[in-house]
Parts: C-alpha cells; sequence; structure tokens
C-alpha cells in the first residue's frame, strides 16, 4: 500500500512540475508577445546595397531600424534579428543591415528578437518605444554582440542614423514558409 501511495504521490508532483513548466513557457510567451509578433513567424533575409527612394509617405513618419554586428575578427556572424511595431511582424535583418517601415502618429512599442532554431537565443528579444510625429524620421540601432550573445536597441542621433544608414545594406526579408 504504501508503495502505491508513493507511485500516486511521485505521479502527481511529475504532473505538476509539467503543468508548471507549461505555464512558465506560455507565461514567457506573454511577456514578449504583446510588443513583438507571433513566435512561429521566420524570416529568410537578403540584402542589397541599392539604396531605395527616400520617399516619406504622406501623413506618416519613417523608422530605420539599423543593426551592427560585433564579433571578434575570426568569427563571422550574420545573425537574423526579427524586427516588429505594435506586436506584427514588419521583417528581419541579417548582418549589418536595416529596415525600414512608416507608421502613422503617436505612440508605438517597437521589439527586435534573434531568431534562432536554439531557444536559449530566440528568447533573447529587447523593446523600445516611440512616440512618432508626422513626417519625422527616427532611427534605432540594434546592436548584436557575438561573445556575449548579447542584444542591444538603442534610439540614435538623426545624423548618426543616416550615416549607418548609408554604410549598412538594405535588408530584403520574406517569411519562411
Amino acid at each position: 500500500m504504501k508503495s502505491l501511495v508513493c507511485r500516486l504521490a511521485v505521479l502527481t508532483l511529475v504532473h505538476l512540475a509539467s503543468f508548471a513548466y507549461a505555464f512558465a513557457q506560455d507565461s514567457k510567451s506573454a511577456r514578449i508577445q504583446p510588443s513583438c509578433g507571433p513566435s512561429d513567424v521566420q524570416f529568410e533575409v537578403g540584402t542589397s546595397k541599392r539604396q531605395p527612394d527616400a520617399t516619406m509617405e504622406p501623413g506618416k513618419a519613417q523608422v530605420y531600424v539599423i543593426q551592427v554586428v560585433r564579433t571578434p575578427f575570426f568569427e563571422p556572424a550574420s545573425p537574423t534579428i526579427r524586427v516588429a511595431v505594435d506586436g506584427s511582424w514588419i521583417g528581419a535583418t541579417k548582418g549589418n543591415s536595416y529596415v525600414n517601415f512608416s507608421v502613422d502618429p503617436g505612440e508605438h512599442h517597437l521589439c527586435v528578437q534573434w531568431q534562432s532554431s536554439l531557444k536559449s537565443r530566440s528568447d533573447k528579444a529587447v523593446f523600445s518605444s516611440l512616440s512618432a510625429e508626422e513626417g519625422k524620421k527616427y532611427y534605432f540601432r540594434s546592436l548584436f554582440t557575438l561573445r556575449e550573445h548579447a542584444l542591444d536597441l538603442e534610439r540614435l542621433d538623426p545624423d548618426e542614423g543616416r550615416f549607418l544608414v548609408s554604410s549598412s545594406a538594405l535588408s530584403i526579408p520574406h517569411p519562411k514558409k
């Protein structure tokens, strides 16, 4: 009888532990989800050195997210970083490249997240908010440091932003099917 009670107790603990693990995973997804897009969306990314026209949509603001990768000289890396605004993925960058997109005036929430098949890496996401004004351009640097597997997002001075855009490739992301 003691053996049966012990087995039931162990099974109950295992069941509770798996429930707690699943809840923790859901909580983690829920924590990232409001600013980032759905976790199942993945991108393939190409780049182009050709700079597109800098025409801004009327009544909108323009946002640039420029990825800068810092690696030791002997370790080439080209991570894919997904970019979201207000909970929807708008694209991704790979290596030293940038994406740009238009937003309506008002409050917006940005997310950049490392796209990786390794969960320990794909959980890395950073955030920023933006109060956009019509006709203005905003620049953000997404800094990836390979050695520490670190990701950061910072708003840039417009002069530095324009410089980084001019020296970076245009990202051409396509959702994976």
